[in-house]
């Protein structure tokens, strides 16, 4: 008995499939290269203006820290000074009444400079 041969069967692409589609990989894959460079490029551009922009905002920072240290210590040495106030005001009330000496009529009252 003789076998019959067996004919090839051409592929998907023609007879030339197999090589015509290993000759468009090579540009598919360069394309996608290119896609992912571009991409790669755009994120690495968005995360170094991010970068600028979360610097700037933590200079802001900073500065509205340092301008709320400031006014806190302004606002204590404020209590400080309502406190000594106070404290001279009763201190004044507890002393005896001195004489006080009608104003002179013929001089402008005298402004007192603190």
């Amino acid at each position: 008995m003789s076998s019959p041969q067996k004919k090839p069967v051409p592929g998907p692409f023609g007879p030339l499939g197999g090589l015509a589609f290993q000759q468009m990989q090579p540009e598919r894959m360069d394309q996608d290269s290119d896609e992912e460079d571009q991409q790669y490029k755009e994120v690495s551009q968005r995360l170094q203006l991010q970068g600028v922009q979360l610097n700037s905002l933590k200079n802001t920072l900073d500065t509205v820290i340092v301008q709320l240290q400031n006014q806190q210590q302004q606002f204590n040495m404020l209590i400080e000074l309502q406190t000594i106030v106070a404290n001279l005001v009763q201190h004044l009330q507890e002393q005896q009444p001195l004489q006080q000496v009608p104003p002179d009529p013929s001089k402008p009252p005298e402004l007192m400079v603190i």
